[in-house]
């Protein structure tokens, strides 16, 4: 879940999580699963039988509102300094989702695949209690393999597209917030805020140089799209998924 950077509000993650301190010295939180295991993606196992990368299909209106390059960017991001990219280049639905295709999504979703919804009008997150005026996006992680609670197979992003698109500097704040998403989908829990490199020198918190990639709230002054993650979150991709 990434938040509106004007509202500040306290944000629960998930119900566990376990602080990973590498001899990097670089903080991260992974969710953690029923069984104590730390969450991520597999592959050719499991409730997985693709392979690596994932596709990722975009809600049409996405696209119709000009963010494939920004989308790209997203992608690079998170592909970038791995031997294999996590994601495919993005596909798009010729349709839009709604509350009924979300849910029949969620009911089954389709191995290897993330599914990334566009809510233009707020529809879909009040359906499912989610506040509209704060609440950027949602990112879920789906398991379908009771035996393994830890395997991530499938996943889904929310965003909310009224919020989003009525910012003055919209492709900057989807960036951060489809970053951020989508390292929930991998497995990322909520970071805290500061910089975990510095010998416990203070560089402002609040500092979008300083804010995480997984930190709940969306930094300001926004940093251009195209912005790499931050020094922790690079930190946390490469355990999981690289070199």
């Amino acid at each position: 879940m990434r938040l509106s950077r004007n509202k500040w509000m306290v944000v629960l993650a998930g119900i566990g999580v376990l602080l990973f301190l590498p001899s990097s010295a670089f903080a991260w939180f992974p969710f953690i699963a029923s069984n104590g295991q730390p969450s991520k993606w597999v592959w050719n196992s499991s409730c997985n039988s693709g392979s690596r990368p994932i596709a990722v299909i975009y809600d049409k209106e996405i696209q119709d509102e000009g963010f494939d390059s920004v989308v790209d960017a997203v992608h690079n991001s998170w592909n970038v300094g791995l031997n294999a990219d996590l994601f495919q280049s993005q596909s798009y639905s010729t349709s839009n989702s709604t509350v009924s295709s979300v849910n029949n999504y969620m009911r089954l979703p389709p191995a290897n695949t993330i599914r990334v919804v566009w809510d233009s009008d707020g529809s879909i997150f009040s359906f499912f209690g989610i506040p509209t005026d704060s609440v950027l996006g949602i990112g879920l992680g789906f398991n379908t393999n009771s035996s393994r609670p830890q395997d991530i197979c499938s996943g889904m992003v929310l965003l909310n597209g009224a919020l989003i698109s009525s910012d003055s500097e919209k492709e900057k704040l989807l960036y951060f917030t489809l970053q951020h998403e989508l390292g929930h989908v991998l497995g990322l829990a909520h970071s805290i805020a500061g910089d975990n490199t510095s010998s416990g020198l203070s560089v402002g918190v609040f500092t979008s140089a300083s804010v995480p990639t997984m930190y709940p709230f969306a930094p300001f002054p926004m940093p251009p799209v195209g912005t790499p993650l931050h020094a922790d979150d690079e930190a946390a991709k490469k355990v999981l998924y690289g070199p």
